[in-house]
Formats: structure tokens, sequence, C-alpha cells
């Protein structure tokens, strides 16, 4: 029997995916695709695996098929969308969402609506964003992503305090924990709480240790605060790391943060490392290189 199958290899793919398993649920979709052409549900759990994958043109491709056979499923924009925001492009996921919206008609959800506002404050529309923050808590007044983009719009009006006792709260909220600890971090920056800025930075890089973005933000901290040592360890461990587009953040801190080590400590590691890193953004990044002084002064002391 033909759905049959289909029905079991689907249900098969969704174990598998709740388990992370995803080369094997990609095997399973393929058969109930092959068993049932048609059935939109099977495209849109593909579509997911490609996006826990990274694998965003597939992902998107895939998409495109859903929508041929379930155009007008509020779910499908929903996973579309959130692929987009994946991909951090904010635009196109609000055009899912709002789509999403309109086909749920009157039925309403935080979750959406927390959405929206995320997109419309990350396109810098803070008005639409405050708009649907509010819907957001109107439904659900706990909702995480609703509270911390709330949060996010107390600090631009520079209101740290009352950013500070939301986020509190939604860093209790396990999906938001990495991104509220280092918004309470930017808080307690703000307000000049040294001590605290380095316990939540510390807080969301434990959380999310993959967030290189995060690291950097709090390695520039450390040289801001000339905390040259623990500056210096953590960009030893980003130069490691670091993709192309941030290298030459990670090699100017590193050269400051060396730098000063070496005039503070003469140990010859520094200075040595200080030089070789010198060169390397002279040669890569020559309009970035602005320490031909300390360079001079460091040749000299080493010869």
């Amino acid at each position: 029997n033909r759905s049959a199958f289909d029905y079991l290899y689907h249900n098969v793919a969704y174990i598998y995916f709740r388990q992370r398993n995803y080369k094997e649920a990609i095997d399973a979709l393929l058969k109930a695709i092959a068993a049932e052409p048609t059935k939109f549900e099977s495209y849109l759990l593909l579509a997911d695996i490609h996006v826990e994958l990274e694998q965003y043109e597939e992902a998107l491709s895939t998409f495109n098929v859903a929508m041929v056979y379930g155009s007008r499923f509020p779910c499908l924009y929903v996973s579309w969308g959130n692929a987009f925001i994946r991909m951090k492009n904010y635009k196109e996921a609000l055009e899912k969402y709002l789509y999403a919206m309109e086909l749920n008609g009157e039925y309403v959800s935080d979750e959406l609506y927390s959405k929206i506002a995320e997109c419309y404050y990350m396109t810098e529309d803070y008005e639409n964003a405050e708009l649907y923050v509010a819907k957001t808590i109107n439904i659900s007044p706990d909702n995480p992503l609703a509270n911390k983009i709330r949060a996010q719009l107390y600090m631009r009006e520079q209101n740290y305090e009352q950013a500070i006792d939301i986020l509190k709260k939604t860093s209790e909220a396990s999906s938001q924990k990495p991104e509220s600890f280092k918004l309470l971090a930017r808080c307690y920056r703000a307000i000049g709480q040294n001590s605290s800025v380095d316990e939540f930075y510390l807080k969301s890089i434990d959380y999310d240790s993959k967030n290189l973005a995060t690291q950097l933000e709090y390695a520039e901290y450390l040289v801001v605060v000339q905390n040259w040592a623990e500056a210096e360890k953590k960009l030893h461990i980003l130069e490691k790391n670091i993709d192309e587009n941030n290298e030459c953040e990670v090699l100017v801190l590193s050269f400051i943060a060396n730098y000063n080590l070496a005039k503070q400590n003469a140990y010859s590691y520094n200075f040595k490392k200080a030089i070789t890193i010198a060169e390397k953004i002279k040669s890569k990044y020559p309009e970035r290189f602005i320490f031909e002084n300390e360079y001079n002064d460091l040749r000299g002391q080493s010869e």
C-alpha cells in the first residue's frame, strides 16, 4: 500500500529528526517522497533538516517544492521564515511570517507575533517592533523572545535598569540564555558595573561556546578595560577559529594586548607575537595598520 509506506517512512524520518540523526532522517524522507511524491509534510521536514545542517540553498529549494503541494499551510511559511532567521535575512523572514499570519486568519499566536517583532527590530523598524512586542505580551506576558526585544528597546533608550530587570527573567528561558546573558553584560558595561560584565559574558560563552561573535565582543571589552592578560588568552583562542570576516579585528586587538604585555612585563613571547601580528596586519590589511610607532618600538627593543 503506497500511502502506508509513505506514512511509515515519514514517521520514521521524524523520529530520526528528533534524535538529530539527520542522515537517516533524509534517507527515510526520500523513501517517503518516492512512495508519495506530493506529500507536503515530507518536503517541509526535509527542508527543516537542511536548515539544521546549514545547507541553506538546499533548504530554500525544498521549501519551494513544499509550496507547490501546501501553499496554504501557515506552518510552511513559519518554517521558511525560521530558515531566513538562521541566515540573518530578516527582511525575507518578515515577509514569510507576515504571510503566515495572514493565512492564520483569526487565530493568533504569541510565538509568531514575537518572531515578527524580532524581524522588525533587526530591520530597525522599532515602532512596529514595539507594536508586535505588545501584541505578543498581551497573549503571553512571559514570552521570552518578546521580552528580550522589549529589553533591547529599553537599551536603545538607555534605560538600562529596566532592561536588566527584564533580561534577568528572560535568561531563565533556555532558548534565550546566551543572548540574554550577553545583553546583560552590555547593560552592566554601559553603567560601569564591570564585575557583572565579566560574569555575564562568561555565562553567555559557557552556554554557547560556538558563538565566536560573543567571544570577540568580550575580548574587545577586555582590551578596553586594559585587562591585557585575559584579553590575550581569549584572542589566542579566537585566532585559531575566527572566520575571515573578523580576522582583522582579532589581529588588531591581539596586537594591542600583546604590545602592552610586552611593554608591561618584557616577556619575549609577547614581543615576538606582537611583531608577527603587526607584520600580518601590514601585509593583509594595510588600511587598518595604525601601529607604525609601536611596531618600530618593538623591533628596536627586540634587536
